[in-house]
């Protein structure tokens, strides 16, 4: 084992895998073996069979740090994050003062989307090994994603103190200035130092911004080709056509590296390059970079596609005509329903709880299911009760998976409980503005009834005439009360199924009303007359305590959407000391206890200004 170590250190790869191959034959529980046959594997780019060598030697060894820092990074190397991520957890649990774990767990997280997760994993690593610059250049670069600009710029220059030989901090602190604090100045020294140690792209973007830039030392031929260099997203691609005198050229090596035959030659002085980077938002460097590539005619036969769809929407929704042919088709459907269902004196009840038997057979024996039934039939919605059951299954099923994978089990239940209750309250919501539409016709359809009274119809034929002239939803209940009693159905009964489809108290009015004077006797025209101006007199009570309490209201919204609003300006105008909130325990103790309060507090004022007439 020794020897292939030694080859190893000493860069004959080769020879190295060899040995310690035999060695591992020989020997398969040695941890130490297994890391340096997996280093000499991927020196040579053999980074499958590296990554198979350290999960052989984590078979035996799970609690080994070393092998499982190599897996993570080999697995980085993969383009494999998430699983690398997953390695450096591991790492970290077994020895939370791994301090290259947290750096490397830290910049998997930035790079997967996870910018505030990428954070406190590279303060971490800042605590544990405060002399590495490349953890706070990583992390000035996190924060720039953030928009913390500020603490990315004392970041770069920590990073630049510790080693003032590195060009990437300057060159990155650079980019910051020139493209977001808008320092120039400052901008072109940091180019110019980067470029004096090397790094093309900082020559490159000193070309571009016609300014002198310093070439590496001349050493080996020049290469002709021209490369993009992308800063924070965004490309500076070099012009291809043959540069005029006085122009700025950059010459880079194929693989975008300096190397010692890069060389710049610089415009003259008080001459400004033909070119220069586009750095403020406009069309040029926002949504044409998007479009490159792209063939013209996608574009626009895509742009037609999406005009004509807005198009056929707004017309859809617009036309007047299109909804009074969905209203005759729904009754057209209603009355198919009635011809296919038992005759009235037959005892067997009509269900729409599944079209699968044994499902059916299931659902009918929970009770509890019928108020869901019910509900269903009141938001006027004709889903069979095992498709609303099995989205809500799927809704949950949803809000576990993401409450698990963010929060952990706490937020497993709490995800699935939300999941549930989305589709249930989406039900009432839709229950709700269709009880609320009927309740303003409702007054209406009692007029026309009482005239059609007067004129000498029979009560049906009113029915039929509120459900022929009459829009949905007062409609196509009325009809329905209209057909069932048409059919041979009792009149009382029917009230009754229209009163259980509508949950609305003006209607039990009504449906009594009727029931009574068909017992009794008596002027039901006068009654209906009665119960319509009841209903109108209660609706302008109603309004008028709207505006009356409308102060309060418009108050308690102010109230409600004053703390958010605030806490976004504060994150636009200095994130780092709004961020303190979300990102410090105690920040978060209280954030959390403001919500409670502001919770309390909206449900307080609701309470107030809700006044039930």
């Amino acid at each position: 084992m020794s020897q292939g170590i030694a080859a190893y250190r000493a860069r004959q790869y080769t020879e190295a895998v060899a040995k310690l191959a035999q060695y591992r034959q020989e020997n398969p529980s040695s941890a130490e073996a297994c890391r340096y046959h997996a280093l000499a594997l991927s020196s040579l780019e053999q980074k499958q069979e590296a990554l198979k060598e350290v999960e052989g030697g984590l078979a035996g060894h799970p609690q080994d740090i070393p092998l499982i820092l190599l897996q993570g990074r080999l697995l980085a190397e993969l383009e494999r994050p998430l699983e690398a991520i997953a390695a450096f957890s591991r790492a970290l649990e077994l020895d939370p003062k791994q301090g290259e774990a947290w750096k490397e767990r830290g910049i998997l997280r930035a790079k997967v989307g996870l910018p505030g997760e990428a954070v406190q994993d590279l303060d971490q690593a800042a605590q544990l090994s405060p002399e590495d610059p490349e953890i706070f250049d990583q992390r000035g670069l996190v924060k720039v994603s953030q928009g913390r600009y500020k603490a990315a710029e004392q970041d770069f220059g920590t990073a630049i103190q510790l080693r003032p030989d590195l060009p990437k901090p300057f060159f990155h602190r650079g980019n910051l200035y020139f493209y977001h604090l808008q320092e120039k100045e400052k901008a072109l020294a940091d180019y110019r130092e980067a470029c004096r140690l090397g790094h093309s792209p900082s020559c490159l973007q000193l070309t571009k911004l016609g300014e002198e830039g310093e070439a590496a030392p001349e050493a080996g031929p020049r290469v002709e080709s021209q490369k993009e260099v992308q800063l924070f997203g965004e490309g500076l691609v070099e012009e291809q056509a043959p540069p005029s005198q006085g122009s700025v050229i950059v010459r880079l090596p194929p693989s975008g590296q300096a190397n010692p035959g890069t060389r710049v030659q610089v415009a003259p002085s008080g001459k400004k390059a033909t070119r220069q980077s586009q750095h403020t938002l406009t069309l040029e460097n926002t949504l044409y970079p998007l479009l490159q590539g792209i063939p013209f005619p996608l574009i626009v036969l895509t742009f037609l596609f999406f005009l004509c769809l807005t198009e056929g929407a707004m017309l859809a929704f617009s036309d007047t005509e299109r909804r009074h042919q969905r209203r005759l088709r729904k009754r057209l459907k209603y009355l198919e329903e009635l011809k296919r269902r038992p005759p009235a004196e037959s005892l067997l009840k009509a269900d729409n709880l599944s079209g699968i038997p044994w499902l059916r057979q299931t659902l009918k024996k929970i009770q509890r299911l019928e108020q869901l039934q019910l509900l269903l039939i009141q938001a006027d919605l004709n889903w069979p009760l095992g498709v609303v059951l099995l989205l809500m299954f799927f809704s949950g099923a949803l809000g576990l998976s993401l409450g698990f994978f963010k929060y952990g089990p706490l937020g497993a239940l709490a995800g699935m409980g939300l999941g549930v209750l989305l589709p249930y309250r989406l039900l009432l919501f839709k229950k709700k503005l269709r009880t609320r539409a009927f309740e303003k016709q409702l007054p209406e359809a009692l007029d026309l009834l009482a005239r059609g009274l007067k004129a000498g119809h029979a009560f049906p034929t009113g029915l039929q005439m509120v459900a022929e002239e009459m829009p949905n939803p007062i409609g196509i209940e009325f009809f329905k009360t209209f057909k069932e009693y048409n059919h041979g159905m009792d009149l009382n009964s029917a009230m009754i199924h229209m009163c259980q489809r509508v949950e609305l108290r003006e209607l039990r009015f009504f449906a009594t009303a009727v029931m009574i004077q068909r017992e009794t006797g008596g002027n039901l025209t006068e009654i209906l007359e009665k119960i319509s101006s009841l209903i109108r007199e209660r609706f302008k009570l109603r309004n008028q305590i709207k505006a009356l309490s409308a102060e309060g209201r418009l108050s308690g919204w102010i109230l409600v959407l004053m703390p958010p609003a605030i806490f976004l300006i504060m994150v636009k105008i200095n994130p780092d000391y709004a961020l303190l909130l979300v990102q410090h325990s105690l920040g978060q103790m209280m954030a959390l206890i403001a919500i409670f309060f502001q919770i309390l507090g909206m449900l307080a004022v609701r309470k107030i200004v809700n006044i039930k007439v």
